[in-house]
């Protein structure tokens, strides 16, 4: 295989891998307490429901598997 084939592939992996992607969450996020969450972490593993959970790491809800795929961080 040519180097520059090579070197070609691996830059569209690696700029298929660096995409971002942007998404948008409906309704309001609380923490475990019952408060607004300052920082949201929703972890959303590809083909299964996803997690959220608030600054102490307490769960909160989960997500429609079909709508969301990837790490998510929100800080509000």
């Amino acid at each position: 295989m040519k180097p520059t084939l090579l070197l070609f592939m691996l830059g569209l992996f690696l700029g298929y891998a660096q995409q971002e992607h942007q998404y948008v969450i409906k309704g309001s996020v609380t923490s475990a307490y019952g408060e607004p969450a300052s920082y949201v972490h929703i972890s959303i593993p590809k083909h299964k429901k996803g997690v959220a959970a608030d600054e102490d790491g307490r769960y909160i809800n989960q997500t429609d598997p079909r709508s969301f795929y990837g790490v998510l961080m929100y800080s509000f």
